[in-house]
């Protein structure tokens, strides 16, 4: 399919989304590691419904600090997930967050603050069931082949 590149073509950056609250689903959860060497999971969210439907933001829970279990507390209720944190449990969950601005390279993006915890008021959006996930390992053909 043969295009026409025009460098100086000039495009409008995305609308950013206002200071508030916005339901998102998680897309994508995938466990990394911080610059500084930290456990991390890195969750791709995007905006559901409204005016800024689809807009992408980005979350990092990072394991380096007293704010960690506060931070993964608010997470889990707001994506109603019990169970052992990882990745993988996430993908596909919905919760509710509250979004400020931040400037990177002199533009400003939308930036998730908190994860809002359900409860009427707040939060109405129903919760779809996360994707079945089996977090034990699968079985050994032949007892004789554990690796202990």
């Amino acid at each position: 399919m043969p295009f026409h590149y025009d460098p100086n073509e000039k495009f409008e950056d995305m609308p950013v989304p206002p200071v508030g609250d916005y339901d998102v689903a998680i897309v994508t959860a995938k466990d990394t590691r911080s610059k500084a060497g930290n456990d991390m999971i890195e969750f791709q969210t995007q905006i559901q419904g409204g005016e800024f439907a689809n807009t992408t933001m980005f979350y990092y829970l990072v394991d380096n600090n007293s704010m960690t279990a506060r931070n993964t507390h608010a997470l889990c209720k707001s994506v109603a997930h019990s169970g052992p944190v990882i990745a993988q449990a996430f993908e596909g969950r919905r919760g509710r967050v509250h979004v400020v601005h931040e400037t990177y390279n002199g533009k400003t993006r939308p930036k998730i603050a908190r994860w809002l915890e359900p409860d009427s008021e707040q939060w109405s959006i129903a919760v779809p069931s996360a994707p079945a996930t089996n977090y034990s390992s699968p079985p050994l053909e032949d007892p004789d082949d554990a690796p202990f």
